[in-house]
């Protein structure tokens, strides 16, 4: 059998740190409207630029949504080690009629 420790406190920093990122994700996905794709010589048409705004709008959403994704499921982890722990517990302080031995 294998055992894993596991700090529920850890797990909800990480998911704060990688919550961050998805904020600045946000932020940039926010400011996409005003990035300007600068055509070079192999792009003959303005559309052409659009389509690669279009392109890192999308790619940039899936991303930031990922990410965020990411942080939810490593704060949900830790609030159900959390309270699986305390059920635990609870379990083990009423087995021995209220009492800690």
């Amino acid at each position: 059998m294998t055992l894993i420790s596991v700090d529920p406190e850890d797990l909800r920093v990480a998911a704060a740190e990688i919550g961050d990122a998805a904020a600045f994700l946000a932020r940039g996905h926010e400011a996409l409207p005003n990035v300007v794709v600068i055509r070079h010589p192999g792009w003959s048409m303005q559309a052409e630029s659009a389509a690669a705004g279009r392109a890192w709008t999308e790619y940039l959403r899936g991303l930031r949504l990922s990410v965020e994704s990411t942080a939810a499921r490593l704060l949900r982890a830790a609030e159900t080690y959390a309270a699986s722990e305390w059920q635990a517990v609870a379990g083990q302080w009423r087995g021995r009629g209220g009492r800690f031995e």
